[in-house]
């Protein structure tokens, strides 16, 4: 029970309770906090009362409480639900920061990915444009080489490089002509071949230096005259061109034309048909073997007989004109340093024989009669051996040309011209006619192509009166003795028909005796006559060494022979040596 606080005293209490009847009262306090002392009935009533009131008050606290639950559970509910709410908010919120999170992410892959596809696509394009460079250039490669390739195609049909001799050539209308490596791009240096750049644009591009590198150029180990095609090897280029006469297609013949060549023939041997026969089978040999060599043929007459036209016009037009050389200077284009106009030439005409004069000459002269092989020598480039099938052949007006022959002499044939058409002008004009009709000189060749000169270079040379007399006049003093002295060791009583042994220091006294009594202007020394003893070419005859001397061995049926001294005339031969001397 609450009390005020001035009424909470014992001195208080003592004096109400000193007043009361503790059975029958109550003290009440009410709400107002007032004391007041009530009987049992008004406290039960107010008891009841309160009761009822604290009934009627509790029910309203519970309600109240009720409420109050409800309104707390309703608060709760709404904080559990704020609670919720928030918890959805941050929810929310980390939802969203999630979401954020992720659309950054997203946003960022995004970005990344179109990052990376822009990067590719970049690439792609760099690759893209990469290709199409190289597709460009792949394209300017193809039409840089196809349009190379189409114009060193015509030019390795004129021109190709020879490793052995480190030259480049060109040979077009059947002449050749080589170069030096720097002398060939400068020559060429004009060419180019159209093309494209990188980019597309036309360009114009040096040809001769792509040329020179390119794998496609015509290229050849060697290069050589082959008349026998077959026995030139793959990687040699043959020099060698067929006959003119043989690449023509001519149908007709001239029998007649044939026939005044052949007493045209005739007449330039002087009539005389066994040297007739030998020089048609000379010309029948060049064109029927081209790959072995012959003799050297010379015809002498005056000025104006038709000498050179069978060879300048008839001969040339039938071999070809790159294959014909005619040349009044030989010591400088032939014979001299610098001779490349032997590698196109076959037959070769000196028209006049003076270079033997020169000094030099004559060696070089036998060697292009007779060697297999010449040193060709063009001027600007390195030089090389090739073969030689060249036929040679001379004309001169001098009579008295001086060209050394002798006995047994294997190069040359030397004839002596009839003068007897010298002057006719209608023979010459029908003589130029002839030699320029085409049917006529297809007659003649199929004429010489029947003959038979299989074994011409081995057959015997006929001796002309003219070069019989060129001989004699050229024989050496030491041959001229010789003679005699065999003619008087086939007389002397001692002969038994075997070899003669005779001692060296007595002949050179005979020799030396005959050269005073023949009034002989040269001398001989011991050693000359010695030397030019041994250089005779006869098999006849022979020196030996016995008994600490010389001995000169001399067979004498072999030397009569040789000199073509009949056995049973040897007097009348004796007779005219003495008469010589």
């Amino acid at each position: 029970m609450y009390m005020p606080p001035e009424l909470n005293n014992q001195s208080w209490i003592q004096s109400v309770v000193s007043n009361i009847d503790p059975m029958n009262t109550y003290i009440e306090v009410n709400e107002d906090e007032n004391v007041n002392y009530i009987s049992k009935d008004q406290y039960e009533l107010s008891y009841n009362n309160s009761l009822n009131k604290l009934n009627k008050k509790s029910k309203e606290n519970i309600m109240e409480d009720n409420m109050l639950k409800k309104e707390m559970s309703i608060d709760n509910q709404i904080k559990e639900l704020q609670k919720k709410q928030k918890e959805n908010e941050k929810k929310e919120k980390e939802k969203i920061k999630e979401n954020e999170k992720i659309e950054k992410e997203r946003i960022k892959k995004e970005k990344d990915l179109k990052k990376k596809l822009e990067q590719e696509e970049k690439e792609l394009n760099k690759k893209l444009e990469k290709i199409n460079k190289q597709k460009s250039l792949i394209q300017y490669k193809n039409q840089t080489e196809d349009n190379y390739l189409s114009i060193e195609e015509e030019f390795n049909k004129t021109h190709f490089k020879v490793i052995k001799h480190s030259t480049y050539c060109s040979y077009d209308n059947f002449e050749l002509l080589c170069f030096k490596k720097t002398n060939f791009e400068t020559s060429y240096s004009h060419l180019i071949y159209n093309s494209i750049d990188k980019d597309g644009n036309p360009t114009e591009n040096n040809f001769i230096q792509k040329y020179m590198k390119s794998k496609s150029s015509r290229v050849y180990q060697d290069m050589n005259i082959y008349p026998n095609i077959k026995l030139c090897p793959d990687n040699h280029f043959n020099l060698w061109l067929p006959f003119q006469i043989d690449r023509e297609i001519i149908e007709e013949r001239n029998e007649e034309g044939l026939k005044f060549i052949l007493n045209h023939l005739l007449i330039l041997c002087d009539n005389d048909k066994e040297i007739t026969e030998y020089v048609i089978d000379w010309i029948s040999h060049m064109f029927q073997r081209p790959y072995e060599k012959s003799t050297f043929l010379l015809f002498v007459s005056q000025e104006g007989i038709g000498k050179s036209t069978i060879f300048s016009k008839l001969l040339k037009s039938m071999i070809g004109i790159s294959k014909f050389f005619a040349t009044t200077n030989p010591q400088n284009n032939i014979l001299g340093e610098f001779n490349e106009a032997l590698v196109n030439a076959y037959l070769i005409v000196f028209e006049e024989m003076d270079f033997l004069n020169t000094k030099g000459c004559e060696g070089t002269f036998k060697a292009l009669i007779t060697n297999s092989e010449i040193y060709i020598n063009p001027k600007g480039t390195k030089g090389y051996m090739a073969n030689s099938y060249h036929r040679v052949c001379g004309n001169t007006n001098n009579v008295n040309i001086n060209i050394p022959t002798k006995e047994g002499d294997r190069r040359k044939v030397m004839i002596k011209c009839s003068n007897e058409k010298k002057g006719d002008s209608e023979y010459m004009n029908q003589l130029h006619f002839c030699c320029e009709d085409k049917p006529t000189m297809k007659s003649f060749y199929e004429y010489c192509m029947d003959r038979d000169v299989e074994d011409f270079v081995s057959r015997p040379i006929p001796l002309t009166a003219y070069q019989e007399e060129l001989q004699k006049y050229y024989e050496s003093p030491v041959e001229s003795f010789l003679k005699k002295k065999v003619c008087y060791f086939y007389h002397n009583a001692n002969y038994t028909g075997v070899s003669i042994e005779y001692s060296f220091s007595k002949l050179y006294k005979d020799f030396s005796n005959w050269l005073i009594s023949n009034n002989e202007k040269i001398s001989y020394t011991k050693r000359k006559f010695s030397l030019e003893l041994g250089n005779l070419e006869y098999g006849g005859f022979e020196k030996i060494r016995k008994n600490g001397d010389i001995i000169c061995i001399f067979n004498i049926p072999m030397l009569l022979k040789i000199w073509d001294i009949k056995l049973d005339n040897v007097d009348n031969e004796l007779l005219l040596l003495e008469e010589e001397d």
